[in-house]
């Protein structure tokens, strides 16, 4: 299938679209009324739905939004192995940053509650994050902007995986404004480099769900 007509435009606009709704369900989610109900429930719908919609209203290919199951197994143990590799260095990197040099108290939380979270931060979080971000909004700039050489881990899609992570951690940010949020630019650069390598979002979500349930355990919240 050929590529969008004005992608640049659409990344835009969706890009847009996505941090003023991100904005709206931050300001409306801390309640505990109807309306903040309605806005944590909705949200990852839209977030999940409106690239399918647009993608199949389109008649676009599956594929080139990494949105396939083929060969799932084999980038489900992708995921599983990155994670194992890149999650405890991480866990040593904050425990060094947080409690050595901030003096900080870590505290690792397990129970039933993260058993609770896990399809919470698998189906709500990071399933309709990766469809819209790495599945929907990196494709489209990759049909933008490629480079002419091939870059280390990030091959010749730099530009897409980059401008995608920023606007992941702008979301991150314009939902709570503090700026810690935009330290997750770099899993962000992680997650866009397993899709543009692997061709699918599988293993971005799975990285993006333990790495959550991580946090979780290493903050007792979310």
């Amino acid at each position: 299938m050929p590529p969008p007509r004005r992608p640049l435009s659409e990344f835009a606009l969706a890009s847009v679209a996505i941090l003023a709704l991100i904005y709206l369900n931050g300001a409306l989610a801390p309640g505990v009324g109807k309306a903040a109900m309605l806005a944590r429930t909705l949200f990852p719908l839209v977030m999940f739905w409106l690239p399918i919609i647009v993608i199949a209203a389109r008649r676009r290919t599956w594929e080139d939004y990494g949105l396939t199951w083929t060969n799932w197994s084999g980038h489900l143990a992708r995921g599983l192995l990155i994670a194992l590799a890149v999650l405890p260095p991480f866990v040593l990197g904050y425990d060094f940053f947080w409690g050595l040099l901030l003096g900080g108290k870590i505290s690792l939380h397990f129970g039933v509650f993260l058993l609770a979270q896990a399809p919470t931060q698998l189906l709500a979080v990071a399933l309709p994050e990766e469809v819209f971000f790495r599945g929907y909004l990196q494709t489209l700039f990759t049909y933008t902007w490629r480079t002419k050489k091939s870059w280390p881990l990030f091959g010749d899609e730099a530009p897409a995986i980059v401008a995608t992570a920023l606007v992941f951690a702008l979301a991150h940010y314009a939902a709570h404004f503090d700026p810690l949020r935009w330290s997750v630019f770099f899993p962000g650069l992680l997650f866009g480099i397993m899709r543009a390598r692997s061709g699918s979002i599988i293993p971005a979500i799975v990285v993006h769900t333990l790495a959550n349930l991580t946090m979780i355990i290493l903050e007792g919240g979310v």
